[in-house]
């Protein structure tokens, strides 16, 4: 979800003055499956298609982004990125679980009874938005820019749980647009990347919230 990444953090960070390592630079292959992903969940939850029709995303959830985070999981093991490393699997292991969380739902694969239906996709959600929480807080020290766009996948959890427990349109009218701006974040992110591979100087993300 960044730019660039300095492995003695214990977040998402760049190394906005540093090359990228000799081994290359594993977010140039995750940021595209998370920007994917998270651009078609935004669509979804902004009522571009109905309900109904909610597996339409498992192809790019799946498909396109839990393969290519994990395949920046790996890279980045690989060179020593240990940040970028925790982060894409973290996602990784996302993408996959909300594809199997829809595919059972809409199959009937776990057999839960229709009135704990919702209870059972707020426990998805509460629990992804305990270690995404976790992942925020880790952030804190870093460029505002990372932390900020772990608060709006946070906050879009948030959100997804209210409309799951309540049913409530609003709530999932929000968490559309809480997806829509960490779409945004790491779209720009994806850009700056890609560009500073090309010799561009690394674009702004802002200073720390917490002094190191």
């Amino acid at each position: 979800m960044t730019a660039q990444l300095d492995t003695d953090t214990t977040a998402i960070a760049p190394a906005a003055t540093e090359p990228p390592a000799a081994g290359g630079n594993p977010l140039i292959a995750g940021l595209p499956g998370f920007v994917i992903g998270s651009f078609a969940l935004t669509l979804q939850l902004t009522g571009f298609v109905s309900a109904s029709a909610a597996g339409v995303v498992l192809p790019i959830t799946f498909g396109a982004s839990a393969i290519s985070t994990l395949i920046a999981t790996i890279w980045a093991a690989r060179v020593g990125e240990n940040v970028a490393a925790v982060t894409f699997v973290t996602f990784t292991g996302f993408w996959i679980s909300y594809t199997l969380l829809v595919l059972s739902l809409t199959h009937g694969w776990l057999n839960i009874p229709t009135d704990e239906v919702a209870r059972a996709q707020a426990l998805f959600l509460l629990s992804w938005l305990f270690l995404m929480g976790a992942l925020t807080v880790g952030s804190l020290r870093l460029p505002w820019l990372f932390a900020a766009n772990l608060f709006f996948v946070d906050l879009a959890l948030v959100f997804n749980t209210v409309a799951a427990l309540t049913g409530v349109q609003w709530a999932t009218v929000l968490a559309g647009c809480s997806a829509l701006v960490f779409t945004l974040i790491g779209t720009y992110l994806l850009i700056g990347a890609v560009m500073e591979c090309g010799g561009a100087k690394p674009f702004p993300v802002g200073s720390p919230l917490l002094n190191p």
